[in-house]
């Protein structure tokens, strides 16, 4: 039956144009129309880069390509809206590895599944971290450091962004990696404390940003042990990586930053998105803004990016059990 004969079928008459507006819409070759990237952490570094990649998505594909920040409850908000839209490349999701890979293990209600609703697409970088230790701890290395807290096991405090935040599980993540090592715990209400929690004298050790930490250290209140992360920082030339420093197999950084589309998005779309993303990130503009991140960049597609979100989801899962970290 062609789609003549089901629009003048008895009773079929809204069905049928129902149907032949589907198939019009699908033949479409995409983009069609305004596409939208949700941005799902706020305003900062990952709007400035997400709109860098609107402009040259738009260029390319000759559609608007748009982007709405819609913050909240940890990108949860933003994440949901992606992960509920309709799977045709038309909305697409740029955050943090907490709607991936965090989300689901510390809250007790999740409106959106994260392993079945949302495709990794394109992994953008890895914000570094670094291991700070009090000056006045007679610790010179993240060697001594370990050895200090195993021979005093709970002795040494770390501050974090919060229960459940990124540097919370990242110290339970390294103390697990280091043989179940015990520090206290004293969360903060935000990242930028740390560095104060340390220099202040409340806790002895704490993951942070590197941006953060620079103060600090050059006026010799902190001393920093290792770089959480792929290669040594500028700022910090003479501190080694984790790697460097003895230790391989640690996972490193779970702070990075990527794009998702709902997970039914036909492969050809899929396909599209993330090698135009991976086109965009070599144009100068866009190039400059990455560099001006200060991230490790990864720029991995698909497969490469889904491994890693598959990798970490897991890590972070069996750390959450092991320390009995209860969904709020």
């Amino acid at each position: 039956m062609n789609s003549l004969k089901l629009l003048r079928s008895p009773g079929l008459g809204a069905l049928g144009v129902a149907l032949l507006m589907v198939a019009q819409a699908w033949a479409q070759p995409f983009p069609s129309k305004v596409v939208r990237i949700i941005n799902a952490q706020g305003p900062g570094t990952l709007d400035i880069l997400a709109r860098g990649y609107a402009q040259e998505l738009t260029r390319y594909w000759g559609q608007p390509v748009v982007v709405e920040v819609r913050p909240g409850a940890g990108s949860i908000v933003g994440a949901e809206a992606v992960a509920h839209s309709s799977p045709d490349g038309y909305t697409i999701l740029v955050t943090s590895s907490a709607a991936f890979t965090v989300n689901q293990w510390v809250n007790k209600s999740m409106p959106y599944d994260p392993e079945k609703e949302l495709l990794p697409v394109f992994g953008v970088g890895r914000s570094p971290s670094l291991v700070l230790a009090a000056s006045s701890l007679p610790v010179k290395s993240v060697q001594d450091l370990v050895a200090l807290a195993r021979a005093k096991p709970g002795a040494l405090a770390y501050g974090s962004a919060g229960i459940g935040s990124a540097t919370h599980l990242q110290v339970e993540i390294f103390l697990s990696e280091m043989g179940g090592l015990k520090m206290l715990h004293v969360p903060y209400k935000g990242i930028n404390d740390i560095v104060r929690g340390i220099t202040g004298g409340e806790v002895q050790v704490g993951f942070t940003a590197v941006p953060l930490s620079v103060g600090a250290a050059k006026a010799g209140q902190v001393r920093a042990l290792v770089m959480v992360g792929e290669k040594r920082d500028p700022a910090f030339p003479d501190v080694p990586t984790l790697r460097e420093a003895g230790f391989p197999n640690s996972t490193g950084s779970i702070i990075w930053f990527g794009f998702a589309l709902p997970i039914k998005t036909p492969q050809a779309i899929v396909d599209r998105i993330a090698s135009d993303l991976a086109r965009a990130s070599n144009e100068p503009a866009q190039k400059q803004i990455l560099e001006k991140t200060g991230w490790e960049l990864m720029l991995t597609g698909p497969a490469a990016f889904g491994e890693l979100v598959k990798r970490e989801r897991a890590v972070i899962g069996k750390v959450v059990a092991e320390i009995g970290l209860k969904p709020e």
